[in-house]
Order: structure tokens, then sequence, then C-alpha cells
């Protein structure tokens, strides 16, 4: 068998939705990190002069801002794709909480 290739479970499945939503926290802490730490480096996002006069033609203080632009695009980056990650997971954990709730009459099984 390939990876991806689909397997029906055998006698079903079960979802414990309050561990999803567990996860979703931790990646929402995940996010909130990632942002604390873009503002931080983009509060010193280009500070000419950083290296001394002898920097006079900024060559130390124009990579030390290219490095920053870099870093805060990829803390970007992160924090959206953590944010992502914990939105599907509180969305999975409510779309399975919903089906069992929804599916339980079909099944005459009290919600």
């Amino acid at each position: 068998m390939g990876h991806g290739d689909p397997v029906a479970p055998g006698g079903g499945f079960s979802v414990e939705a309050q561990r999803l939503v567990d996860a979703a926290a931790r990646w929402d802490d995940i996010r909130s990190k990632l942002r604390t730490a873009g503002e931080n480096v983009s509060a010193d996002f280009d500070l000419t002069g950083l290296f001394g006069i002898a920097d006079a033609l900024y060559t130390a203080s124009g990579k030390h801002a290219a490095f920053n632009a870099a870093m805060v695009t990829a803390l970007e980056t992160g924090a959206t794709a953590a944010g992502l990650l914990a939105d599907g997971l509180v969305e999975t954990a409510n779309d399975y909480a919903g089906t069992d709730t929804s599916a339980a009459d079909n099944f005459g099984v009290p919600a």
C-alpha cells in the first residue's frame, strides 16, 4: 500500500473532540508567540548606524536589515500557518461533535 492510499476504518472509529480543541489551544499559543517575536524583530528592522561610524557604507547595517526582513516574513508566515492549523482543529472538532449529534437520531440513539 502506498502513502496516501485511502483505508476504510475497520469497525468504526471515534474522535475525542476535546483533545482536538486542546491541541488547537496550543497552536494558538504558538501563533501568539510567533507574532510577538515578529513584532520584536520588526522593531529593530532598520537601525541605520547600528554598527557605528566604521560602517560608513552601511554594509553590516544593510545585511542586518535584510536579515530582519527575512525573519519578520518567516515569523509572520509561521504565525499564519499555526493559526490556520488551530482553526482547522477546532473546525474538525466541531464537525465531529455536530456529526455525532445530528446522526444520533438516524440510528435511534439519544443525542
